[in-house]
C-alpha cells in the first residue's frame, strides 16, 4: 500500500484524457496534475528544447514526494523518457510504450498507423517500439500538426475537423492498415470523429487509455495501490495560461475544473510539502 499521489505531466491540458482514464479505474487514487501552459505546445518544438522541460517538470513532481510520474505527453515522452527513466527513485512512465504495445498485440496483419503531432512523428519512437515488439509490423506514421489547435479550439465535430482529418488520414487508409494509433493525447477527443472516416475494420488505440491500464497493472504488480477506504483528490497545477486550462480543460474532463494552482518549476517543488 502506498498511499503518496501520482504525478502526471503534460505540455499542457491533452494529458487529461490520461487522467480521466487513470481516475476511471483507479479511482481512490490521488492524483497531481502539471500542465506547462507557459511552454505550450510543445509539438512545434525541437526535441532537445522539450528534453530540458522533461527534466525540469520530472524535478518538480519528484520533490512533491510523488510514487509514479507518468509523461502524459507522446512528444514529452519522445523526447525525454529514456534520458531521465533511471534518474530518479521514482517510476516514470510514458505514453508511448503502452500505445505500441497494444497496437502489436491486435493488429491483425501487422500494418500499423500512427497520428501525431510533427516532434512525435520526426522522433520515431513508436516505428522503434513497436518493432523492437514485433519486426515484422509495419509503420506509417502521419503528422498532423492542425488537430492539437482545433481542439483546443473547441473543434470537435463538423466540417473544418472532417476535411482535416481526411487529408491526414486518407493517406494512411491508403496503406492499408488494419490498427490506427492516437499518437497524442488530445485525439481521443475526436476519437469517434475518426472512426466515422476511417474504414470500419481498422483498429483504434487511444495512448491515453492503454497508459492508464499500465498505470494500473503497475501499481497493482508493485503492491503500490492506495488505501481504498480514504476519498481521493486530484490538484491541478500550471505554469501559466489559467484560463485556458480552466476552459479546456473542462472539456477534457467533461466537468468544471474549481481550483488550479500556480507554479514556478524553478522553486523545486516546495508548494503543498
Amino acid at each position: 500500500m502506498d498511499n503518496r499521489a501520482v504525478g502526471i505531466f503534460d505540455s499542457g491540458v491533452g494529458g487529461l484524457s490520461v487522467l480521466k482514464e487513470i481516475n476511471k479505474i483507479l479511482p481512490h487514487e490521488d492524483i497531481i496534475y502539471l500542465g506547462d501552459m507557459a511552454r505550450f505546445p510543445y509539438g512545434p518544438r525541437s526535441l532537445a528544447e522539450v528534453k530540458g522541460f522533461v527534466h525540469e517538470i520530472v524535478d518538480y513532481l519528484y520533490h512533491l514526494n510523488v510514487k509514479l510520474i507518468v509523461i502524459a505527453c507522446n512528444t514529452a515522452t519522445a523526447a525525454g523518457l529514456e534520458s531521465i527513466k533511471d534518474k530518479y527513485g521514482v517510476p516514470i512512465l510514458g505514453v508511448i510504450s503502452p500505445g505500441a504495445q497494444a497496437a502489436c498485440n491486435r493488429s491483425r496483419r501487422g500494418r500499423i498507423g500512427v497520428i501525431s503531432t510533427i516532434a512525435t512523428a520526426q522522433s520515431g519512437m513508436y516505428e522503434r517500439a513497436i518493432r523492437d515488439l514485433n519486426h515484422n509490423c509495419q509503420v506509417f506514421t502521419q503528422a498532423c500538426p492542425k488537430l492539437v489547435e482545433l481542439i483546443e479550439d473547441g473543434v470537435l465535430n463538423g466540417e473544418i475537423l472532417n476535411s482535416q482529418l481526411m487529408e491526414y488520414l486518407e493517406s494512411l487508409m491508403a496503406k492499408d492498415i488494419d490498427t490506427l494509433i492516437l499518437g497524442c493525447t488530445h485525439y481521443p477527443l475526436i476519437e469517434e470523429e475518426i472512426k466515422k472516416i476511417i474504414n470500419d475494420d481498422i483498429t483504434v488505440i487511444s495512448s491515453a487509455r492503454e497508459t492508464a491500464r499500465a498505470v494500473k497493472e503497475y501499481l497493482i504488480s508493485n503492491n503500490m495501490l492506495r488505501d481504498d477506504i480514504l476519498s481521493s483528490n486530484i490538484r491541478f497545477l500550471s505554469t501559466g495560461g489559467m484560463k485556458s486550462f480552466q476552459k479546456v480543460g473542462s472539456i477534457f474532463l467533461g466537468k468544471e475544473i474549481a481550483e488550479i494552482e500556480v507554479v514556478n518549476l524553478s522553486d523545486g517543488g516546495d508548494i503543498g510539502v
